[in-house]
């Protein structure tokens, strides 16, 4: 009955949301794997509810991923880049995996506390993967998270694996497949061969490329290469076609622990076996390198005060050697051990080391309850932000101490407390992220996922005010509206890549402008895109389009400038080598500075947007490419190098209508188009002779106004794009697309301008008419009735109707004058 209830409740999956593989396709996996009705259900409900949790709202630290899956051909979401990201690259290019989901619910998880209590709960994984014959449940962590959480019944080694029993048991009582995956830790050099990879997968490699990488491939049969042996064997052979023989398996190389922009230590291999015996060697060197010294000898253990006292030790002992000074009795004992050291191999400062740190004090001088009064006002009162200062918080801890009877500590002793705590959970509690992001420590190196490999990879997009102390009369003639821009910064080279400037907030349209920027600068799209949090950042039309592009989106956490460093970097600089060196700039002067009305008009608005356009271009392009940076190599050099041994990491991209659409930002279209009128928006009326004829027997799907012409919309009616027109189109067809954006930008303010002085013109001629009213009516009617229709109209005026008393308490001759 159980079985039958549960096939009756089976889920409707939504394939369209998910993507990966088609009911039909799991089932195939399914009855190979041998699933009864039971098993086939719980996988449906996981897959039905997967990728619906929210992730990483409550992670400080954690970059959220939004990955285009090319295997599953839709987004999975992740919760961290530099721990399920790799694994996700992994299943891509795993031949035997059919499909995947992520953050997939398990019901009904028993755990059990230290106290031998049990209850239940709900878990969410983070992998469901299908492979051939089977379905297998994997949560991917850190080893360092392990050791910190480790404890028994929960999450415990085996050997040298590790598992958490709860998962493990619920997967067990299912005949499901659990495991726990760890990154191998430093991770950086694995992250980003493994993205590079998964990028030159998507880009196949030309002819002429393919028969060199042939050629490679009969050398390896032979014996390993390094990819830099190998270029001097076969000419034409680089790091890029190396990667895409790692990415389609048809090689194998030091993928964990050699970083392939070392081409004279990357080797390459025919066997899978013989790559990873080597990669694990290689790696455990890299792992010594970069973890703490393990000191064993006791000179290196010693405190500094053990370690002085043992040279002037020694140096008297060598002063009674040569009869300088007396002997004693001591220094004789110590001549002793010094001899007996020196014979077992020992150094002879070893044997004159003191004890004299371990002196003092082995225990704090305060009680019991002082030390539970000082715990107290720290964790609740100055770790919560509930204390402004530290002098408060002595007060405090008086009153605390008062009402235990106890001791005040002194001031001193507090401050020192304090100096020992954490310094970011006050920053968190009183200034949220931003502050907690400002007060954190820089991260270990080794513990950082490094650089993008490739040029055109990874694209770093910020935005910012464009420094509104320079040409004050733009944001006058746009009626208070400051200048924004966004920069898009390639990781690999610091070369900047596209840009936007916006009046207004920061939205969407913002975006779009970079992104069609960066295709008509460089006719190619980005693998990965890393953004903050921002609201336009998170937008529907962002999520769908770098779905349909291919493109992974990285958000950093909120505040987190230092995970943006490069975009952010250049923002700055842009705003103290641009914005305050421009004339009007009211730098100087930072209380600012008045307009004329003079220059409020159309023409000096265009002229002074122009300018700065111009000079943010000219800096952008011109100086900041030139401007060496780490190396001594400016960004230019870089990339020359980088795309000559990797070439371009970016998609393919043409300028034409099909990308246009895809940049430009749905409207919120409610009205009801018709043949007669069009579309009206708030730009005004749109249409033309081929969406006429639709809009006959049909309503627009999806209205998109375009992010530069603002005289052009794309409408879908019938699954079929077509363009509409505003009557302004010939005006503006033959502008170049700077000043196409300036109409688009003005075009609001423009209409903002004349509905207010339209107003202007109805104001006087309302109080013109009723004045005219109130001159003609006496003439029309004969004192006795002007009298009784005073008295009736006095009659009929109620206290609620009546003008109140206290408008015309200011009132006065001077003010009608």
């Amino acid at each position: 009955m159980a079985t039958s209830a549960l096939q009756i409740k089976r889920p409707v999956v939504d394939e369209q949301r998910l993507g990966g593989l088609s009911e039909r396709e799991r089932y195939e996996v399914y009855e190979r794997a041998g699933y009864n009705p039971f098993q086939i259900t719980q996988l449906e409900w996981m897959v039905a509810e997967s990728g619906q949790r929210p992730v990483g709202k409550g992670a400080l630290q954690n970059v959220k991923v939004q990955l285009a899956s090319a295997k599953c051909g839709a987004i999975r979401i992740l919760e961290s880049h530099t721990c399920e990201r790799p694994f996700a690259y992994e299943l891509e290019m795993d031949g035997t995996v059919q499909g995947y989901y992520s953050q997939f619910p398990c019901r009904h998880v028993l755990r059990t506390s230290e106290g031998g209590a049990k209850h239940v709960s709900n878990a969410t994984l983070d992998f469901l993967v299908f492979h051939q014959d089977r379905v297998e449940l994997v949560e991917c962590k850190p080893e360092r998270w392990l050791e910190k959480h480790q404890h028994p019944g929960e999450w415990e080694k085996n050997g040298e694996d590790w598992t958490c029993r709860p998962y493990e048991r619920w997967a067990n009582e299912r005949d499901f497949l659990f495991r726990v995956w760890m990154p191998p830790e430093p991770v950086a050099n694995y992250l980003r061969n493994l993205e590079a990879m998964y990028a030159l997968k998507q880009l196949p490699l030309g002819p002429d490329e393919m028969r060199i990488a042939e050629r490679s491939l009969d050398l390896l049969a032979a014996r390993p290469y390094s990819i830099e042996e190998l270029g001097d064997a076969v000419p034409g052979f680089r790091e890029r076609i190396a990667l895409a023989l790692l990415a389609d398996r048809r090689c194998y190389g030091l993928v964990t622990s050699t970083p392939i922009t070392l081409p004279q230590h990357f080797y390459l291999y025919s066997t899978w076996e013989q790559a990873r015996q080597v990669d694990a060697l290689a790696f455990q060197a890299l792992v010594r390198a970069t973890s703490q010294p393990a000191v064993h000898d006791a000179i290196g253990l010693a405190t500094t005060t053990d370690y002085n006292a043992a040279k002037r030790r020694l140096a008297r002992l060598e002063r009674i050697e040569r009869g300088v000074e007396k002997p004693t009795v001591r220094m004789k004992q110590l001549a002793s051990s010094v001899k007996n050291a020196v014979s077992e191999g020992l150094s002879p400062l070893s044997a004159c080391l003191t004890n004299y740190a371990k002196s003092g004090n082995r225990q704090a001088r305060l009680d019991p309850t002082q030390q539970q009064c000082l715990e107290w006002v720290i964790r609740v009162l100055w770790n919560r932000g509930k204390v402004r200062t530290l002098k408060n918080l002595w007060f405090e801890l008086e009153k605390v101490c008062n009402l235990h009877r106890a001791t005040t500590p002194s001031i001193e002793t507090l401050y020192r407390y304090v100096r020992q705590e954490d310094s970011t959970k006050r920053a968190l509690a009183t200034g949220g992220m931003r502050a907690y992001q400002a007060a954190r420590p820089i991260s270990d190196p080794t513990m950082r996922s490094g650089k993008a490999i490739g040029f055109g990879h990874t694209l770093h997009i910020d935005s910012s005010q464009f420094d509104n102390r320079c040409e004050p009369v733009v944001e006058i003639d746009f009626c208070g509206d400051k200048p924004w821009f966004y920069i898009g910064i390639d990781e690999a080279t610091g070369m900047p890549m596209a840009h936007s400037l916006y009046f207004g907030k920061a939205c969407t349209n913002g975006l779009a402008l970079l992104l069609r920027d960066f295709v008509r600068r460089h006719g190619f799209l980005p693998s990965v895109i890393v953004l903050d949090r921002g609201s336009e950042n998170d937008s529907l039309w962002l999520k769908a389009f770098c779905l349909e592009n291919g493109i992974t989106l990285l958000w950093a956490p909120t505040g987190g400038s230092r995970y943006n460093g490069q975009a952010e970097c250049a923002i700055k600089q842009v705003n103290i080598n641009v914005a305050h060196d421009l004339p009007g700039s009211t730098e100087p002067d930072m209380r600012g500075r008045k307009v004329d009305g003079k220059f409020k008009s159309r023409k000096t608005a265009k002229l002074a947007f122009m300018t700065i356009c111009r000079a943010f271009e000219e800096y952008l392009y011109g100086d900041l490419p030139n401007t060496p940076g780490e190396g001594d190599c400016t960004p230019i050099e870089r990339r020359d190098e980088v795309v000559g041994r990797f070439g371009v990491m970016g998609t393919p991209q043409q300028l034409d209508d099909d990308f246009q659409i895809k940049t430009s930002v749905p409207v919120d279209f409610k009205g009801k188009a018709t043949e007669k009128r069009g579309i009206r928006t708030g730009r005004g009326i749109f249409t033309s002779e081929e969406l006429r004829f639709l809009l006959r027997t049909s309503q627009p799907d999806e209205v998109r106004q375009d992010c530069e012409d603002s005289m052009l919309l794309f409408v879908r009616v019938r699954s079929q794009w077509l363009k509409a027109y505003h009557s302004g189109i010939f005006s503006t067809a033959s502008l170049r697309p700077l000043e196409k954006l300036f109409e688009f930008l003005w075009s609001p303010h423009a209409r903002r301008g004349r509905r207010l002085r339209k107003l202007d013109v109805d104001r006087p001629r309302y109080h013109r008419n009723q004045a005219h009213a109130v001159a003609v009516e006496p003439e029309q009617s004969s004192p006795e009735k002007q009298g009784k229709d005073a008295e009736v109209a006095t009659a009929e005026v109620s206290d609620s109707d009546a003008i109140p008393a206290v408008c015309w308490d200011n009132y006065s001759p001077l003010s009608a004058e």
